[in-house]
């Protein structure tokens, strides 16, 4: 859900994902870099504030990824989840300066539940992505 009732909205699909996945462990995006999952704060800084802003959605890169799954030993349905919430991210960035932001957030927020549906009802199924710069090949 994009925004429960008197909660204020989350515009990076990704971040939230990664923020709902720590908080699952009683941590915060602000534990990442005191973990050496991100190597700089500011890369932090940068997730925390895609939250508040349409404007900045940034992700983790695979070298992140890869030390956030081995170091808060993520399940596999937690890294579904978050393949999916970064899918729907690079379709929320590709769509942000083409629509109206609400709309682009609603459109990739379908994304990340339908990939993620597909992703925990097929568990054989292997996606291999790579996103930069707004788009996305597998």
């Amino acid at each position: 859900m994009i925004k429960p009732s008197g909660l204020a909205i989350r515009w990076n699909i990704f971040a939230r994902e990664l923020e709902d996945v720590l908080a699952t462990r009683r941590l915060r995006l602000s534990h990442l870099d005191d973990r050496g999952i991100v190597q700089h704060r500011e890369k932090v800084r940068r997730l925390q504030l895609s939250l508040k802003s349409s404007k900045h959605l940034t992700t983790l890169n695979p070298d992140e990824m890869e030390r956030l799954i081995t170091v808060m030993q993520l399940t596999d349905i937690e890294q579904k989840r978050l393949l999916a919430a970064l899918l729907a991210t690079a379709v929320e960035r590709t769509l942000m300066d083409r629509v109206n932001p609400q709309i682009a957030l609603m459109a990739a927020d379908e994304v990340f539940n339908i990939l993620f549906t597909v992703m925990k009802a097929q568990p054989d199924m292997i996606v291999t992505t790579g996103v930069k710069a707004g788009t996305m090949t597998d």
